[in-house]
């Protein structure tokens, strides 16, 4: 049933994005322990992704980040520092992306929901072969500086 609603709505959100360029803003959130790295993949795609999602009104994007860990993977963050700016714009949006590296969290029991298939830690060394290519280019980045750049 939720892919079959995410065939429905995928292709009506391309066209309304594509007609308006709507600016949106995000997080992403990269969570590495004892050489693994937190992964997910939605009802809406094929690829494995790092978590994240939209900040909403009023929202800074730090608490974004920490909220969308929360819904989608159960993670609890307790401490985490900006590491990247990004701007995709890929699906005719001008989506800003600010990841986040987790320095400290919490792991909790990963929460059912309609939007996540899989949330999951992956060796690094051996991560699943439909890692988005976006996703693969951050695991290489040093957590110590900020990269900017198109995601």
């Amino acid at each position: 049933m939720k892919k079959l609603i995410v065939y429905i709505v995928g292709p009506i959100l391309k066209t309304y994005w594509f007609i308006f360029r709507p600016e949106t803003h995000g997080v992403k959130g990269l969570v590495v322990k004892d050489e693994k790295v937190l992964l997910v993949k939605t009802t809406y795609s094929k690829l494995f992704t790092l978590p994240g999602g939209g900040i909403k009104k009023a929202e800074t994007a730090k608490a974004a980040l920490i909220r969308e860990l929360a819904e989608e993977t159960g993670i609890k963050v307790i401490k985490c520092h900006l590491v990247g700016e990004y701007l995709n714009s890929k699906e005719y949006k001008n989506d800003h992306i600010s990841l986040f590296y987790i320095d400290e969290f919490e792991d909790g029991d990963r929460p059912k929901t309609l939007e996540i298939d899989i949330a999951d830690f992956y060796l690094l060394k051996d991560l699943p072969k439909s890692t988005s290519p976006a996703t693969l280019r951050r695991l290489k980045l040093d957590p110590q500086k900020v990269e900017r750049g198109k995601w």
